[in-house]
């Protein structure tokens, strides 16, 4: 499941911590299992359920995307501004990898359709991916960026890294709305 896993999202490659590589991996693989999903299926899920009819991108490609968005964001952060206190941009990679990683959880597919499953309607998928990457033993501050990616951040201290990520989140999600504007639910 790893190998499927790094050719699906190349971008664990760019965690250069490879105990937190190791993390990041396990922790979709453990959402995988416990989701009921297998590979193929995985490959076919979007990324939202509600905001978007017909979603046009996958949960892999936003993912993909967040991540890419986030770690030149917090590269950019690194080298425009001489502070003493740099990013941490392999927790910055790691987070957006897993910031939807709870999604597994929150979603089900039934007859081929997708829905929130039962415990996607008790649980949303921050805090499902905070509950997955704590069982995997991922540190504080990846699993705070999962916890506050989403509107249930918005009242929560944000470390520059989970900012970047919620902002990287927001743009990836806001620039479809720009793109597919007759898919969007008003």
């Amino acid at each position: 499941m790893k190998d499927f896993l790094v050719k699906t999202i190349p971008e664990f490659l760019l965690v250069k911590d490879e105990a937190l590589r190791e993390k990041c991996l396990n922790t979709w693989e453990l959402a995988i299992k416990e989701g009921g999903w297998c590979e193929r299926s995985i490959l076919k899920l979007p990324f939202v359920l509600t905001e978007l009819k017909d979603c046009p991108v996958l949960l892999v490609e936003h993912v993909r995307n967040v991540t890419q968005t986030a770690s030149m964001i917090a590269k950019f952060f690194n080298q425009a501004y001489q502070t003493t206190e740099k990013v941490d941009e392999d927790v910055v990679i790691a987070g957006a990898l897993l910031h939807d990683v709870g999604k597994l959880l929150e979603y089900e597919s039934k007859d081929g359709e997708y829905a929130y499953s039962q415990r996607g309607q008790y649980v949303r998928h921050p805090a499902a991916g905070g509950i997955l990457a704590s069982k995997n033993g991922l540190p504080e501050m990846v699993v705070h960026i999962i916890l506050t990616h989403s509107f249930e951040g918005d009242k929560s201290y944000q470390t520059p890294e989970s900012y970047i990520v919620k902002t990287a989140d927001w743009l990836n999600f806001n620039y479809l709305a720009f793109t597919y504007p007759n898919q969007m639910k008003h």
